[in-house]
């Protein structure tokens, strides 16, 4: 099986490539640093609030599916996004308009952080190819 490049891996090759080549074929993944762990959790409660003021705030709040991206649902949440061997995870789609496959919307990526902005460059980076992605 190939491996699938996430934009962690991509984001690590930036920093050191050693480091996304272990990353992708260590079968021994090991633990995450603590300060890293911190950051995941921050950024899942960060994302749980945030789906939550989504929910209060629009009518169409839809799991992301096939189904309802060509419905063409307002928004899209817990998008798993993967194109020829590249996968990217994404917290929130937002429908636009403007053409594209789907007709006369398409969708634009939103990603959650563990911090109260994206002033790392890690962040930014995994933002642009979420775009990518999508």
């Amino acid at each position: 099986m190939e491996p699938i490049i996430t934009p962690e891996i991509v984001v690590a090759y930036s920093q050191c490539p050693r480091k996304a080549y272990l990353l992708l074929f260590n079968p021994d993944k090991g633990e995450p640093h603590e300060y890293i762990q911190i950051l995941e959790q921050q950024r899942c409660e960060n994302q749980e609030r945030y789906l939550d003021h989504l929910q209060h705030t629009h009518a169409d709040v839809q799991p992301y599916s096939e189904e309802n991206l060509r419905k063409g649902s307002q928004v899209l949440i817990n998008a798993q996004l993967q194109v020829n061997g590249f996968a990217a995870q994404c917290g929130v789609l937002t429908r636009v308009e403007g053409a594209s496959t789907f007709g006369k919307h398409s969708y634009e990526p939103s990603l959650v952080a563990g911090t109260h902005s994206t002033g790392f460059s890690e962040h930014k980076f995994q933002q642009a190819l979420v775009w990518i992605f999508a």
